[in-house]
C-alpha cells in the first residue's frame, strides 16, 4: 500500500491511472492515486546536509544533532554554502523534520540559492516524516456562547484571513444560500441572494462578497458589494475574474461574509474591527479543545530570478504538504489572458518564474485559497510529479506565459482585424517551455473561482501533461487557453467529472482564437495564417476521459494543428470548431461522436479509424454543405453495398480494431523503455476493445472508408451479425 506524501499515512492509493478499457467503456470514473517514484538523490559527490526542525534553534549549526528552526535560517546557511563554492563540487540538501511551520511572509528564492545541473540544491521533507508549510497562524481562543449554539472569542483587530480551519477542515464563511455538498453549483444557490429584501437584513452590507457563474455560465464572475442604491440592491464592484465580461447570472448566485447570514453548522464570520471571530460548530467538535488555524499568506514559496537570461537554476522542493493560503478572488488583480476565456491573478501558493530545471515533486497542495502552483512567464525544463492537489480555491497547476511574447495579441476589448507581422512564434523569452506535468493526483479544484482547471496552460510552448489522474472541478479539467504556441502532449491521463458548475465546455478544452481568427479575410487567408502561432502540433493520446455533457474533448473557436488519437471517450465525443489541421484517429467513442460545429471549407481536418459506439457518430452545426465541393457529404457508391444506409450526420458507426498510430508515423518524444511498454499495453488494450450491439451481436469491425476533410465525406458499412 502506497500514501501520498505529506498526507495520513494510512490513505491507500488506488490502482493505476488507466485502468482496463473494457470496464472503463462501461463504468464510472475511479478515482485513483497516481504511482509516485521514490525520490534519489543524483549519482555523484556527497551532499552537503542541512537539518531543519519544528524544535531546533536559528543559532544552532543546522546539523542534525543540533537542527536550525526555521527555513528562512537554513536558506541562509544554503546561500553562504552556495558563495563558499562548496557547491560548485557537491550538491546541498535541507532535510526539514516533521511538524508545522507557520510562514508570516512567503520564502523567496532568487539566483542567490541557484544550484547547478551536477550540485542542485535540494529542499526535503525527511523520509516518513509529514512537514506542513502554512500560511496561517494558530489561534487560541477562549469561546464563550454568543446566541444559540454560536460562539464568539476575542482574537484581535485588523487581522487579514479569510479561510479558518478548524482541526485542519476548512469552514464555511457566513452565507446565504447554506452550504449543501450535494448541489455541485456553488455549492448552493439562491435568486434572491441580493435582493433588496435580503438585502435590507444585513446591518453591514459593504462586509458582503458574492460569487456566482457568468450569465453565460462560461465560468464564474464575483463582486464585492461596496454599498446599497436607492431601491435597496446592491452596488457591485466586479473582481475581473473572467475574460468574457462580467454579467452575473440570475440564478446561480450567492452571498458570503455576512454576520446576519451565520445560522448553520461550521459557518464562521470575523468582526475585523471589533476583532471578534464568530463560530457555530459543527456537530461532534468541541471548539475548545480544536486546533484553530487562519489564512492569511496569498503565497508561500516564490522563485524568481531576474530574467530569461538569469534565471534560478536546478532547485527542487519535495515532500511537504503546502496549506492555508488566502483566497486570492478578492485581494488580487485579475489579468485578461488573450481571446480565451480565462482571467488570472498571478499568484499562487508556489510560485515559480524566471526558472531553469526547477521541480516540485511528491508534496500535497491542501485546501488552499487561490491558485497551487504557477508556472509563470520564462522558465524551462521544469517538472511537476507525483503531488497531490486537493480542494484548490482556484486551479491546480497554472502554465502561463507573458503577453509580451505574443506576437499581435487580441483581446476582447480590442479585436484585431488583419496582420501586420507575419512571423511565427513568439516574440520574447518570457513564456514557458518544455515543462513535465506526469504523475501527480489533482482533484476538486475550483472551490471558489469557476474559470478553473487541474491543469490550465497558456502562452506556453511544449507542456508534457503525462499520467495524471484528474478528477472534479467546475469548468474544464484540462484547458489549453490559446494556441502559442503548441507542441502540448497530453497522455495516459485518466480525466472524469468535469464542468460540474459550468456549460459549454469539455474535459479537455483548448480555445485557438490567435492572429488569424478575428481577421476579416477569406477562409483560404485564415488557413494560410493558422500555423503562425499554433507553431507545432498539440497530441492528444492515450487518456481515457469521461464526461457526462457536451464533448470529452472540446477544440472550440480557432483551436488548430492538433492530433488526437488513442483515447477511450466516454460519453461525450469530439468538437472540433473553426479551426484547421486536426486529425481525429484510432479511438474510441462510447455514447459520443464527432461534432463539426462552423467549419472551415478547407479545414485540413481528418477523422479515421475510430470506433464510435453510438446511434449519432456525425453531428453537424452551422456548417454550409455547399461552401466548396469539398465541403460536401459523399456516397462511395463503388464501396458501400448498400448506399442507402448512409444518412447525413448519423448512422451506426461500425466497431473495429484501431490502426496503431505508431505503426506509422515516428514518436514525437524520446521515451524510457519502461513508458514505452506502459504506452504500448494502453494501446494493446484499446486495440482488443469489443463492442455489442443492444442484441449483444459483435459489430463487424471493417470500418468506413475514406476520411472526413473539410466536412464529411464517409460511407457506413452495415452490421454483420456475428456469433455472441
Amino acid at each position: 500500500m502506497r500514501t501520498v506524501p505529506g498526507s495520513s499515512s494510512s490513505r491507500p492509493t488506488p490502482p493505476p491511472v488507466l485502468t482496463a478499457l473494457v470496464a472503463a467503456a462501461t463504468g464510472a470514473g475511479l478515482a485513483v492515486l497516481p504511482v509516485v517514484p521514490a525520490s534519489a538523490h543524483d549519482k555523484g559527490a556527497k551532499p552537503v546536509v542541512l537539518h531543519v526542525s519544528a524544535t531546533g534553534s536559528d543559532r544552532a549549526n543546522g546539523s542534525a544533532a543540533r537542527p536550525f528552526r526555521t527555513l528562512e535560517q537554513a536558506q541562509k546557511a544554503v546561500r553562504t554554502t552556495l558563495h563558499e563554492g562548496v557547491a560548485q563540487r557537491r550538491p546541498v540538501d535541507v532535510v526539514v523534520h516533521g511538524g508545522t511551520y507557520r510562514l508570516r511572509s512567503a520564502l523567496k528564492f532568487t539566483t542567490a540559492d541557484s544550484g547547478t545541473a551536477g550540485a542542485p540544491v535540494r529542499y526535503l521533507a525527511a523520509p516518513g516524516e509529514r512537514v506542513v508549510i502554512s500560511g496561517g497562524r494558530s489561534l487560541a481562543p477562549r469561546w464563550r456562547s454568543f446566541a444559540g449554539s454560536i460562539k464568539v472569542a476575542d482574537i484581535g483587530a485588523d487581522l487579514d484571513f479569510d479561510g479558518l480551519f478548524v482541526d485542519g477542515q476548512r469552514q464555511t464563511l457566513a452565507r446565504y444560500p447554506d452550504y449543501d455538498p450535494d448541489t455541485a453549483i456553488l455549492g448552493g444557490y439562491a435568486p434572491d441572494a441580493i435582493s433588496p429584501e435580503r438585502v435590507a437584513r444585513w446591518k453591514n452590507p459593504t462586509t458582503a462578497l458574492v460569487r456566482g457563474l457568468h450569465d453565460g455560465m462560461w465560468g464564474g464572475n464575483s463582486f464585492k458589494v461596496t454599498g446599497v442604491k436607492a431601491d435597496g440592491t446592491p452596488e457591485l464592484a466586479w473582481v475581473g475574474d473572467n475574460n468574457r465580461g462580467s454579467g452575473l447570472h440570475a440564478t446561480y448566485r450567492m452571498v458570503e461574509n455576512v454576520f446576519e447570514e451565520l445560522d448553520a453548522p461550521g459557518e464562521w464570520f470575523y468582526d475585523k474591527p471589533a476583532g471578534k471571530l464568530y463560530f457555530y460548530p459543527p456537530a461532534g467538535v468541541d471548539p475548545a479543545g480544536a486546533q484553530v488555524d487562519t489564512a492569511e499568506q496569498n503565497e508561500l514559496i516564490r522563485v524568481e530570478g531576474n530574467g530569461p537570461g538569469d534565471a534560478v537554476r536546478d532547485l527542487t522542493f519535495s515532500g511537504f504538504t503546502f496549506t492555508r493560503t488566502h483566497r486570492t478572488l478578492f485581494n488580487q488583480p485579475y489579468e485578461k489572458l488573450q481571446l480565451g476565456d480565462w482571467a488570472l491573478a498571478r499568484v499562487a501558493a508556489v510560485h515559480l518564474k524566471n526558472t531553469e530545471n526547477v521541480s516540485v515533486r511528491d508534496s500535497r497542495f491542501d485546501q488552499l485559497g487561490g491558485n497551487a502552483l504557477l508556472i509563470d512567464g520564462h522558465n524551462s525544463h521544469g517538472v511537476v510529479s507525483g503531488n497531490e492537489f486537493s480542494h484548490s480555491g482556484a486551479s491546480d497547476v497554472a502554465v502561463i506565459g507573458n503577453p509580451d511574447a505574443v506576437r499581435e495579441p487580441s483581446t476582447w476589448d480590442s479585436m484585431r482585424r488583419i496582420i501586420s507581422d507575419i512571423r511565427p512564434g513568439p516574440k520574447s523569452e518570457n513564456y514557458p517551455r518544455d515543462i513535465t506535468i506526469r504523475d501527480n493526483y489533482l482533484h476538486d479544484n475550483g472551490q471558489f473561482e469557476k474559470q478553473t482547471s487541474g491543469v490550465q496552460i497558456s502562452m506556453s510552448r511544449r507542456v508534457t501533461v503525462d499520467g495524471n489522474t484528474i478528477h472534479d472541478g467546475p469548468r474544464a479539467c484540462i484547458d489549453i487557453n490559446d494556441g502559442t504556441w503548441g507542441g502540448h502532449l497530453i497522455e495516459n491521463n485518466d480525466i472524469f467529472n468535469c464542468v460540474k458548475e459550468t456549460s459549454d465546455h469539455g474535459p479537455f478544452n483548448s480555445w485557438g482564437r490567435d492572429r488569424f481568427w478575428p481577421l476579416s479575410a477569406d477562409d483560404a487567408t485564415k488557413k494560410s495564417y493558422a500555423k503562425l502561432d499554433a507553431m507545432e502540433t498539440t497530441v492528444i493520446r492515450h487518456n481515457r476521459i469521461r464526461h457526462s455533457s457536451h464533448w470529452d474533448i472540446d477544440l472550440d473557436d480557432g483551436s488548430s494543428n492538433y492530433l488526437i488519437e488513442d483515447n477511450v471517450l466516454l460519453n461525450g465525443g469530439v468538437k472540433l470548431r473553426e479551426g484547421f489541421h486536426r486529425t481525429v484517429r484510432n479511438n474510441v467513442f462510447v455514447n459520443g461522436g464527432a461534432h463539426f460545429h462552423v467549419w472551415f471549407a478547407d479545414s485540413g481536418d481528418t477523422v479515421e479509424k475510430n470506433v464510435f459506439v453510438t446511434d449519432t457518430p456525425y453531428s453537424l452545426i452551422q456548417v454550409d454543405m455547399a461552401r466548396s465541393s469539398r465541403a460536401r457529404l459523399q456516397r462511395d457508391r463503388d464501396r458501400s453495398p448498400h448506399p442507402g444506409q448512409h444518412r447525413r450526420g448519423r448512422g451506426r458507426a461500425l466497431h473495429r480494431r484501431p490502426v496503431r498510430g505508431h505503426d506509422r508515423q515516428p514518436q514525437r518524444h524520446a521515451r524510457a523503455p519502461e513508458d514505452r511498454l506502459q504506452r504500448d499495453r494502453a494501446r494493446s488494450r484499446c486495440a482488443h476493445h469489443q463492442g455489442r450491439d443492444e442484441d449483444g451481436r459483435l459489430h463487424d469491425r471493417r470500418q468506413f472508408q475514406g476520411s472526413v476533410a473539410g466536412t464529411v465525406r464517409t460511407v457506413f458499412r452495415p452490421d454483420h451479425a456475428s456469433p455472441a
